[in-house]
């Protein structure tokens, strides 16, 4: 009888310790809600509006995919990135774009009608809201602004010729968002409008994209980006619209 009284005290005992190891085990660590998103991305856009200088113009500059490897050769320099922390629901994101370009507009029978030598800063900085942040679905709103400075130099083939040097600032609203087809497979999208009169008459600018996660902090995406512009004051008119694939490598931490 001593025996079995022993056997299940120390049952009991063991129990006993169990439950105090589960109490005291640490918890796990908790999921951080910072987010920060770092994505350098390549552009290569055709044109289609356009442009005047000083009362000079407009002149039509106008390209169509033919022209693709063209347009690649246009550009003089060029560099894109774009940057996002979110704490929780909040975020800030930064843009920024910069495109040294030349084009040469012909007209009928081969002849130079125009030359166009442009190069533009494009910066946009936005604060952030998630409206659903869930492991299948993402969509924020954007609420921030867009800086252009562009020095922009128009030559026509009669000779006459005039240089620009334009800077201003459009209120920006827009949505992004992303959705995971599988753990490895992502759509992502965004869209934004702005300018209003404040800057610009008005632009808008729209990505949609395929993306494909290697591992929790890199992913690459391949898609299609549309710009477009339309300011005209003092005799100056940029009314673009720069369409064209755009590919993007992005960090996230």
């Amino acid at each position: 009888m001593l025996k079995y009284a022993l056997g299940a005290a120390l049952v009991s005992f063991g129990f006993a310790q169990s439950a105090i190891a589960a109490d005291v085990a640490p918890a796990p660590p908790p999921v951080s809600d910072w987010h920060v998103d770092m994505t350098l991305y390549g552009w290569a856009p055709l044109a289609t509006g356009q442009v005047g200088v000083h009362g000079l113009g407009p002149a039509d500059i106008d390209t169509t995919y033919s022209d693709l490897i063209d347009s690649l050769k246009n550009l003089d320099g060029v560099f894109m990135g774009t940057a996002e922390v979110r704490y929780d629901n909040w975020g800030v994101l930064g843009d920024l774009m910069w495109i040294d370009m030349t084009k040469d507009k012909t007209g009928r029978f081969g002849l130079l009608t125009a030359t166009l030598d442009a190069s533009a800063l494009i910066g946009t900085g936005a604060i952030t809201y998630s409206f659903i942040d869930t492991p299948e679905a993402h969509l924020e709103g954007l609420l921030g602004a867009r800086y252009w400075s562009m020095n922009t130099s128009l030559s026509l083939s009669s000779g006459a010729s005039a240089s620009a040097g334009l800077n201003w600032v459009d209120p920006m609203v827009g949505l992004k968002g992303s959705y995971n087809i599988s753990p490895k497979v992502y759509l992502a999208g965004t869209g934004a409008i702005g300018g209003f009169g404040v800057g610009s008459q008005f632009e808008w600018d729209a990505t949609a994209s395929i993306g494909y996660r290697f591992n929790n902090n890199f992913s690459a995406s391949l898609g299609y980006r549309a710009l477009g512009v339309n300011y005209n004051r003092d005799g100056n008119v940029i009314d673009l619209t720069l369409h064209g694939p755009v590919v993007g490598l992005t960090a996230t931490f």
